[in-house]
């Protein structure tokens, strides 16, 4: 009996759990004519193997199936590239060529070496003894330096120099640490179609599937955001990197935190308090 193809055997997994379409589509979040173009083998009806590859996997391991399976099943049956056409032979000629590029470009090279040293040769000749030597210091004898004489105060009694003071050395500044950034900004970019929840100080900004693609998201205090397949997002929080969610395709969440100002040091005056703020109102959905 033939084997069943990659659509069928999603189709009879799905039948013998007792699934519906859109019942899958519930719990995946891919749309219901995705499924359908799965189950029916119309893999070309997907706008590139990106999609085609993630939805599969998604589809597979909701089923319980081996997603890795079928997409080496995808990869042979779907990805076949033509083979390429084998190169030209090289002429015989282009090695000849080369060999004889090399022999100008080194008899060049010994030419130019050679006038080189003639001329270093010519030079030595024509320059007269002495020059470029360094200048000898003729020592002078009979010169003997004299110190400032003493102030004599009218009691004619000798007083000896007063010492100059000793430079204090100024006190090093103190680095003064950056400002707190004003608000938190989480870059989210996935790699393949992704399930993503994002909040933004409490509000959801987005909860969906996205395609491949980078969104910026913006919060006073805190972002939380959940992720469908760890592996498949990359963040960056306020334009740093931050370590991967996790290397499988397996759900994640992380919770990140604007950095507070830190409180002053016992003995300096506390900064006035601001005004509290009136709340703001809740947003539908919030």
């Amino acid at each position: 009996m033939d084997m069943a193809s990659i659509g069928e055997t999603l189709k009879e997994a799905r039948d013998a759990a007792g699934l519906s379409i859109q019942d899958v589509h519930e719990a995946t979040k891919i749309t219901s004519q995705n499924l359908a173009a799965l189950e029916e083998d119309r893999f070309d009806s997907f706008p590139n193997r990106v999609y085609a590859r993630a939805f599969l996997r998604d589809y597979a391991n909701y089923l319980g199936l081996d997603s890795a399976a079928l997409l080496v099943r995808y990869e042979d049956e779907w990805c076949r590239e033509p083979e390429a056409s084998a190169p030209p032979a090289r002429k015989s000629g282009s090695f000849v060529r080369k060999l004889a590029y090399l022999f100008v470009g080194l008899l060049v090279l010994g030419a130019l070496g050679v006038g080189a040293y003639v001329a270093l040769e010519e030079y030595g000749r024509k320059t007269p003894p002495g020059v470029g030597a360094r200048p000898r210091v003729e020592e002078r004898s009979g010169e003997v330096a004299h110190l400032p004489k003493a102030s004599v105060p009218s009691n004619g009694s000798e007083t000896a120099l007063e010492p100059k003071p000793a430079e204090q050395p100024k006190p090093e500044a103190k680095p003064v640490p950056p400002p707190a950034p004003e608000k938190l900004v989480l870059e989210v970019t996935t790699l393949r179609p992704v399930w993503v929840e994002v909040k933004a100080d409490g509000v959801t900004a987005v909860y969906a599937t996205l395609p491949v693609g980078t969104r910026t998201f913006e919060a006073k205090k805190k972002i939380y955001i959940k992720v469908g397949q760890a592996d498949g997002v990359r963040l960056k929080a306020n334009g740093k990197p931050v370590p991967p969610l996790g290397t499988r395709a397996v759900r994640a969440e992380r919770t990140f935190m604007l950095p507070q100002t830190p409180a002053p040091r016992s003995g300096a005056p506390a900064p006035a308090a601001p005004a509290a703020p009136s709340a703001p109102p809740m947003s539908p959905g919030g």
